[in-house]
């Protein structure tokens, strides 16, 4: 027959171990984890920053630094257009129709205010079309 009497205190220890290790593997665990996700957060921002190349299936994305050179130029743009200038702007040519809206609006008045004998029958042909 085997002696196990000294055996008794090797299990034991040998238990301890065991249960030690596992006690300490789940914070270890854990905080490996949080790592790795602060890692992909990481490498999600930095390619959102840098931007990223184009790849099969994925389209390439500017870096926030190019959207934003982007989105200058867009705004001056608009800028440019609201703002009065030597007549090309937006705001230029919606105050050149006012200007001519307003001058018609005069005529059409004048005309209302004459008397029926005095307005002619005039028809308006359409140009033909081509």
């Amino acid at each position: 027959m085997i002696d196990l009497g000294g055996l008794g205190p090797w299990l034991i220890g040998a238990a301890a171990v065991i249960t030690a290790v596992g006690v300490l593997a789940r914070p270890v665990w854990r905080a490996g984890a949080f790592l790795a996700s602060l890692a992909r957060t990481a490498g999600h921002f930095s390619r959102d920053w840098a931007g990223e190349e184009a790849r099969p299936g994925v389209e390439a994305r500017l870096g926030v630094m190019e959207r934003l050179h982007v989105l200058e130029r867009s705004v001056a743009e608009v800028r440019h257009e609201v703002r009065h200038d030597d007549g090309g702007s937006l705001k230029d040519a919606v105050r050149r129709t006012e200007e001519a809206l307003a001058d018609l609006t005069g005529r059409v008045d004048e005309l209302a205010a004459r008397p029926a004998s005095a307005v002619r029958d005039v028809t308006v042909t359409p140009p033909p079309e081509r």
